[in-house]
């Protein structure tokens, strides 16, 4: 399992390396066992030629004999057995009428112990027919033995056969030092197909895709202005090739994702500022906003305040007045001076009274407005700003519709907001679950300058429309309202010489219409004609 492990975390080339040689090994190695047994195989068949030859040399020169002059025979076959080392035993059968009897046996020497040759039936089958043959017997690592016949002729008819028994070797020697050639030039052609493969593979494979490796772990860390040198037209260059080119796309992507980005903080940057514009902006606004609504609830104060004065101030002044005129009579008719002084005393109390009365009725009179050109567009998007963040919090939409040429109206900035705000209000009030809120200015004729502000809300039904600008009727709950807002809404646009009137159907919403004077049809004589505000839009 190590060896595994260390050639699996082998380099590559080492692997191919190893792989080739083992490959080569293995080729070489099974073309030597073939041809090593192809070299046994006709040593073998050359041997059994040579086998066949001696037994046919043997018998020819046995045709000459007679095959019953046994001393000769077997002395002849004595020393040709001497002159040939590998033959190891001699039959020698003759063909008489009654069958085949061997009539010479040379056995083999005590040495050999070698089994007795049985009738070679085989053999004597090719003898009768003239042609010599052999067989193999026993085969060993390095040796075998050969059994080979030869028919003993006379006039050319067949009167015995030869059989011999031979020893013979493969060539030893011979296969050995071919053997051990062979491994050395089997062991030195791989080593030189290792080693050149290695070169080769090192130079040509290696050697490149090491060097596209150190690019890509260049890039890896950023580096994307690396580039693979290009040293050839294969693979390896096309890869290179593909490479060098994967690596300019994405170095372009990130410089385009770069500049994208850097574009991307510059917005967000701009944004921010923007967005803290905005918020700044919108704490003046919500500021100035809470500042007009404390105003608006002073005034609606103020207006409470005078209006119940100025019911006091009629319900108590006739009493008083009929007291002071029966006072001045007693007093002219009393001689009693007690009763003249004591009468004088109530009648500076009841001037008192009457001077408490006025200065009250004078601290809760507002003030006498200025009149100003005013142009109603800037005041109403001035408003719509005002109101954004509530109109948002609600869900309520907003539109804005000012015809174009609107000519302007003469009026007091504050108290002309004021009444926008008012009547806002109450739009806002009529749609709890959101809306759409609608702000129209127009004009009719050049002469009249209408506002509308139309909304979405509940509405109302005839009998509260009836009241809706009498004092203190109010239909929200306890604690939100205190009557006054369209009271005192109406008396502003009357003073403005103008009108308010107002359309509502339950379910279908409000739309309340604010109808002023044009300037160029009322002119400009008013007190603090050239007085600027900041919001009157000039």
């Amino acid at each position: 399992m190590a060896r595994w492990e260390r050639l699996r975390h082998a380099s590559l080339h080492a692997k191919v390396a190893l792989s080739i040689s083992a490959l080569v090994l293995s080729i070489f190695g099974a073309l030597l066992m073939i041809y090593l047994s192809t070299m046994r195989t006709l040593i073998l068949e050359e041997n059994r030629r040579r086998a066949e030859l001696l037994a046919a040399q043997l018998a020819q020169h046995l045709s000459s004999e007679q095959v019953t002059d046994l001393t000769r025979l077997r002395t002849d076959a004595l020393y040709y057995q001497r002159a040939h080392n590998e033959i190891v035993e001699i039959h020698i059968y003759s063909l008489t009428r009654s069958g085949v009897r061997e009539v010479v046996a040379l056995p083999v020497s005590v040495s050999e112990n070698l089994p007795p040759m049985p009738v070679p039936l085989d053999l004597l089958s090719e003898a009768k027919q003239g042609k010599a043959a052999s067989r193999l017997e026993v085969a060993r690592q390095w040796s075998y033995r050969l059994s080979a016949g030869a028919p003993i002729e006379s006039d050319g008819k067949p009167i015995g056969f030869v059989v011999l028994r031979a020893e013979m070797a493969y060539g030893k020697t011979l296969l050995e030092h071919l053997n051990r050639l062979t491994w050395l030039a089997l062991l030195a052609a791989v080593g030189g197909i290792t080693i050149a493969l290695h070169f080769l593979f090192r130079r040509s494979i290696y050697r490149p895709i090491r060097t596209i490796l150190n690019a890509m772990r260049r890039a890896e860390v950023g580096d994307l202005q690396v580039r693979v040198p290009v040293t050839s037209r294969d693979e390896i260059g096309a890869l290179s090739l593909g490479l060098n080119a994967l690596l300019a796309r994405i170095q372009e992507m990130t410089e385009a994702l770069e500049a994208e980005q850097d574009r991307l903080e510059t917005l967000v940057r701009e944004a921010t500022a923007e967005l803290s514009e905005r918020n700044r902006q919108l704490q003046e606004a919500n500021l100035q906003l809470f500042t007009i609504q404390r105003q608006l609830l002073h005034m609606e104060r103020l207006a409470a305040a005078g209006h119940l004065a100025a019911q006091f101030a009629h319900e108590i002044g006739t009493p008083l007045n009929l007291i002071s005129g029966h006072i001045q009579l007693l007093r002219a008719r009393t001689q009693d001076e007690e009763g003249i002084r004591r009468l004088t005393i109530i009648l500076g109390q009841i001037e008192r009274i009457e001077r408490i009365v006025r200065r009250l009725l004078d601290a809760t009179r507002r003030p006498r407005p200025k009149y100003l050109p005013l142009r109603l567009e800037p005041l109403l998007q001035y408003v719509v700003e005002l109101i954004m963040p509530t109109l948002q919090e609600r869900r309520i939409e907003v539109s804005l519709e000012v015809a174009p040429g609107l000519p302007e109206v003469l009026g007091s900035p504050e108290q002309v907001q004021q009444v926008l705000l008012n009547v806002i209000a109450n739009s806002l009030d009529a749609m709890p679950e959101g809306g759409r809120l609608i702000l129209r200015a127009f004009t009719e004729g050049g002469e009249k300058v209408i506002i509308e502000c139309a909304d979405t809300g509940v509405g109302m039904s005839s009998d509260v429309l009836a009241r809706i600008f009498d004092p203190f009727f109010t239909t929200k709950a306890e604690g939100r309202g205190s009557g006054l807002g369209l009271s005192i809404v109406r008396q502003i646009v009357k003073e403005h010489r103008g009108e308010v009137t107002v359309h509502s159907e339950l379910g279908r919403g409000t739309i309340v219409r604010l109808t002023f004077p044009a300037r160029i049809a009322r002119g400009s004589t008013s007190e603090g004609e050239h007085e600027e505000d900041p919001h009157c839009g000039r």
